[in-house]
């Protein structure tokens, strides 16, 4: 029986019962007034409540862009003219990565060096997420991408070699030592982008999934996805899983499942999973993201205010209103209209 009710203690503690919920209404209104950007970012993360639900969203940029000052600005103007809570910073100039080797025959794969801790890759990345810090004066949450180990080996030889040389076991005692080799190499980059970068923590891509059998990506391509988790979850709490969309196929999106962040990510448009259902299959988390479908041409490129605004209403109710953070499925085409980005955060303010 509920300890407020007439038959417990009659009227009178009805009404003490009715004042002390009005109150704590009040004090949470109140709080929520004074909520900045990095306070709602981590306490939705943590699964408490918040004043409104997070939401962000990311280019990748070109040419001079994705380096210094040029890359906090368009970082930057996104973030402001959105209105967005947090920034997820793309590394597209560092990636791919020049490993010291032309790869031409499987041997070749035994002298890959990778960067090391104090070289120029590192610290421009350090200091690229110092300035974006500056940028904003830290009044945001930073995520930093970090692909996974074989994507980089994807990104810098080649789709069609690297996955020619997995499958086939002569060549693969060749790769594996290598893809161990980058492994080590992306656990150190994301400890030292959080430790000493002072990132947020590691928006960690990981992809491949499609092109693979279930017990191939497990065995050839997890274990560096593993690494970089521990390595992650050992320099801080706030990194965020991404399960990139199959573009090659659906993946396989069960051999992911036990994946550990403190914020699960993934392309429920290709991969066909709704927000409600990545809640069920990932238990490994905190919180989980994702929303719009981020191809050209979709509903945030072409709709009306009051479509994009329904659609994001519509996310929130499959999602849920604690532990969600609203962003697309994936990167936005640069002729995305920020003004309709704006719309989604006007959305979930009234909310």
């Amino acid at each position: 029986m509920d300890p407020g009710s007439p038959g417990r203690s009659g009227r009178g503690g009805l009404k003490i019962i009715t004042a002390r919920r009005l109150a704590c209404r009040a004090v949470f209104k109140m709080g929520s007034l004074s909520m900045d950007k990095k306070q709602r970012v981590l306490d939705c993360i943590d699964g408490k409540p918040v004043d409104k639900i997070p939401v962000s969203f990311w280019h990748h940029f070109v040419g001079q862009d994705n380096y210094g000052l040029a890359c906090i600005r368009r970082h930057k103007e996104i973030y402001e003219s959105a209105n967005l809570d947090f920034i997820k910073m793309n590394s597209n100039g560092y990636y791919p990565v020049d490993f010291g080797v032309s790869v031409q025959t499987p041997q070749d794969w035994i002298h890959i060096r990778p960067p090391k801790k104090g070289s120029a890759y590192f610290q421009e990345q350090i200091e690229l997420i110092r300035r974006m810090k500056d940028a904003i004066q830290d009044e945001a949450c930073v995520f930093y991408v970090v692909y996974a180990a074989y994507s980089f080996l994807l990104r810098s030889y080649g789709k069609e070699m690297c996955d020619a040389h997995l499958r086939d076991p002569a060549a693969r005692k060749f790769l594996l030592p290598a893809l161990e080799a980058v492994g080590d190499f992306v656990a150190e980059l994301c400890q030292e982008l959080i430790v000493e970068g002072g990132a947020t923590g590691i928006f960690e891509a990981y992809s491949s999934n499609s092109r693979f059998s279930p017990s191939e990506y497990t065995e050839w391509i997890r274990p560096q996805d593993e690494k970089q988790m521990r390595a992650c979850e050992d320099a801080g709490k706030y990194n965020i899983v991404h399960l990139c969309g199959g573009v090659d196929g659906r993946n396989h999106v069960d051999t992911w499942a036990d994946y550990r962040g403190s914020t699960i990510h993934w392309d429920q448009h290709l991969d066909g999973l709704s927000l409600a259902e990545g809640r069920v299959m990932f238990p490994n988390k905190r919180a989980i993201m994702g929303g719009f479908d981020n191809r050209p041409g979709t509903l945030l490129y072409t709709g009306t205010k009051e479509k994009i605004q329904a659609m994001t209403e519509a996310y929130v109710r499959s999602a849920g209103r604690t532990g969600f953070l609203l962003s697309a499925d994936c990167t936005l085409a640069p002729n995305v209209p920020y003004e309709h980005l704006r719309w989604v955060s006007e959305a979930l303010e009234k909310l």
